[in-house]
């Protein structure tokens, strides 16, 4: 199934996350810049588990060090990836979707048919 290119954004949860509140304002970039990079992942919604890859895509490069722990723990560690359940979430949503979308499509053409 082809890939979506976008992944929905709810401004509420951003903003009344304790976690994402409690960051600085360089954790918020990087964690974001980390969101998109696992979105667009091949394994969708997942990241490799390696810092210093971490730390080039997040834009902290040698800063990863001193405040890259807390983007990282917003992520889970499933071995050699990390995952974001919510983007996990999101990718299985969109699927069921254009599933349901499809199949409704299908069943109007032939429909239209007989």
């Amino acid at each position: 199934m082809k890939k979506s290119p976008a992944f929905q954004f709810y401004p509420k949860d951003w903003l009344s996350d304790v976690r994402v509140i409690c960051m600085t304002p360089e954790q918020r970039g990087a964690y974001i810049q980390l969101l998109c990079y696992a979105w667009n992942s091949d394994e969708q919604g997942t990241l490799p588990n390696d810092d210093t890859m971490l730390a080039t895509l997040s834009g902290l490069n040698g800063r990863w060090t001193d405040v890259g722990t807390v983007v990282k723990d917003m992520f889970n560690d499933v071995g050699a990836k990390l995952q974001h359940d919510r983007l996990i979430e999101e990718k299985e949503k969109q699927e069921e979707r254009r599933k349901k979308c499809s199949e409704a499509g299908k069943a109007s053409a032939n429909k239209r048919l007989k």
